[in-house]
């Protein structure tokens, strides 16, 4: 309630702490105070505009406190709006439909990590197999193997709490190549490796180690220091991708790692398509060209698009979500 002269207006608060501080955002609802049996309907009618308002209080608030330098301004408010909006609704959700959503997302993104390498599933196939165990016809025992072998790494992914470490990568490595590969977990010792489609200097087989440590204690170090966590992820990504620590399945471990660090710091994973192959190879040779901020925005337009209008749709059904739970 808020009063001005003579005339009282009545809102609905929602207090927020963001980034150490307490914050609020006010929605105004009329100038009658609403009676107690009303007061469910009227949270639903106004639930959308608080939560659009929450949204970008929060995101202007982390951005006025994180370095980015990279992401264009309209991207990283949309970043950090989605970030807010994931964590809204996967907060209301209930755990049966999160495990819904989640399954759907995890074959989905199986499917395009492991076609943009070239297999030859179809999503159907992925599916299928991922969640019936039905083995396609036709199709290599690789290609099965290559989709079959993420049941093993979202369980050793969504179960580890810990930071990325030299072991975390190897056993990603070791599930994602098991039966695959017979050096599975274990990092390269030959330099003699054309990647097609990028021209630059692989790290030596005798720095790959080095040169991991380094890059894990530098993307810690900038997230202490309030560096952008998407850009930092991103980053972190490209340069996994140029050290190419082992001799096969570099691009799936980076693509793990990628999202492990994005959904450590609150964000949704991002899905790279087999149809964004070539669009995600060209923002890979944007990095080997410092162009980082194109690269970097690749990356959030690619987030953006496939997160972004799922998170306003659920925004308009928040209202039947908070009823449900009320229930």
């Amino acid at each position: 309630m808020r009063k001005r002269g003579e005339n009282v207006y009545y809102y609905l608060i929602k207090d927020m702490y963001i980034n150490g501080k307490n914050t609020r955002v006010a929605q105004y609802i009329g100038k009658e105070e609403p009676a107690p049996e009303d007061l469910e309907r009227i949270i639903a009618q106004h639930t959308i505009e608080l939560e659009s308002k929450a949204g970008n209080k929060q995101a202007q608030i982390r951005l006025e406190k994180l370095k980015t330098e990279y992401l264009s301004k309209e991207n990283a408010e949309d970043i950090e709006k989605i970030r807010y909006f994931y964590q809204s609704i996967n907060s209301l959700v209930s755990l049966d439909e999160l495990k819904m959503y989640e399954q759907n997302f995890e074959e989905h993104y199986v499917h395009g990590t492991t076609a943009i390498e070239g297999n030859t599933l179809s999503l159907r196939e992925t599916q299928e197999l991922l969640e019936h165990g039905i083995i396609p016809k036709g199709k290599s025992l690789r290609d099965i193997n290559e989709v079959q072998n993420y049941k093993r790494v979202a369980k050793f992914r969504n179960e580890y709490t810990g930071k990325v470490t030299l072991d975390f990568i190897k056993k990603l490595h070791e599930y994602i190549m098991m039966n695959i590969l017979d050096d599975a977990g274990s990092f390269r010792a030959t330099d003699g490796i054309i990647i097609v489609g990028r021209d630059y200097q692989l790290t030596p087989a005798i720095m790959i180690e080095d040169d991991l440590e380094l890059l894990i204690d530098d993307y810690y170090t900038k997230i202490k220091d309030g560096h952008n966590p998407f850009e930092c992820a991103v980053l972190f990504h490209y340069r996994f991708e140029s050290i190419h620590p082992f001799r096969d399945g570099n691009g799936r471990v980076g693509r793990e790692l990628l999202n492990y660090l994005l959904t450590t710091e609150g964000y949704p994973r991002v899905l790279v398509l087999a149809e964004e192959r070539s669009e995600y190879l060209q923002a890979l040779d944007a990095g080997d060209q410092d162009r980082f901020s194109d690269m970097i925005n690749v990356f959030a337009g690619m987030l953006i698009t496939q997160r972004k209008e799922v998170l306003e749709r659920n925004l308009q059904a928040l209202p039947k979500l908070m009823r449900g739970r009320e229930n």
